[in-house]
């Protein structure tokens, strides 16, 4: 088996049992512990796992989240993930004006979108706007900047200028945690004031989360809750959160 196969199995059962244990491992993989322990090590430098006795565990179990990888982004809760951008298509009628923010789930809308007419869309992701680059009755934006390592976002001052030039109908976007107190947050500095402007920028704002960012932390406080117009989630919220948001006043949906 090669290195790289072998790290993408270790990866991938990490996040699906948000554990993993060096010699469960080395025997399901018909290997040494000393090579899963240089992969669990390779898997820490992504930010994917935390070391502990005996193993690791995926670090977004923690109070406080760590941003992952995109491609591990991408990857994980994904079936939720296309629910949520399939329920946040709704909010879009034919010639609005749309801002996709660069995000993992926001980037499930673009399968949906593709038979959606006369649209104007707005992105900061290069991913996401050439993935909708075919469409042949919508325009596509790009604000300018710099990409970031490792992922498809614009930041700096370039996209930070001409967002605060752009008026749309909705803004789209993801976050990284919501505190047990309904705040919005993110680990990422870059992405602050960009997503603050797009929220002035907006009549209305939806925000796409898989129920892991429930009930944590992040480093950066975006938003509250009442300055959203809409936040959807996956069905795999359990009721005790669900209601305790619901009672918070969060517009809260789960799909």
């Amino acid at each position: 088996m090669l290195s790289a196969e072998r790290l993408d199995i270790i990866r991938k059962h990490v996040i699906q049992n948000k554990y993993g244990n060096i010699n469960d491992l080395a025997a399901m993989l018909n290997t040494s512990p000393a090579t899963i322990r240089r992969c669990f090590k390779q898997l820490e430098e992504e930010k994917l796992v935390e070391s502990i006795r005996g193993g690791v565990v995926l670090a977004s179990t923690t109070a406080s989240i760590l941003e992952q990888p995109y491609m591990v982004k991408r990857q994980h809760n994904s079936e939720e993930k296309i629910r949520i951008a399939q329920a946040a298509c709704r909010y879009i009628n034919p010639n609005d004006s749309i801002f996709l923010d660069s995000s993992s789930t926001v980037y499930e809308m673009c399968a949906n979108l593709q038979t959606m007419k006369a649209l104007k869309i707005s992105t900061n992701d290069v991913l996401i706007a050439s993935t909708l680059n075919g469409l042949d009755d919508c325009t596509v934006m790009v604000t300018g900047g710099t990409v970031r390592k490792g992922y498809y976002t614009l930041t700096g001052f370039f996209a930070q200028e001409s967002i605060q030039q752009i008026h749309v109908d909705t803004y789209f976007t993801g976050v990284d945690a919501i505190t047990p107190n309904g705040d919005f947050m993110i680990t990422n500095t870059e992405e602050v004031d960009i997503k603050r402007y797009l929220m002035e920028n907006a009549n209305q704002c939806v925000v796409l989360c898989d129920h892991e960012k429930f009930n944590c932390t992040a480093f950066l406080h975006l938003w509250n809750h009442a300055q959203v117009d809409a936040v959807i989630t996956g069905k795999e919220l359990n009721d005790e959160l669900f209601n305790q948001y619901i009672e918070l006043g969060m517009p809260l949906i789960r799909v």
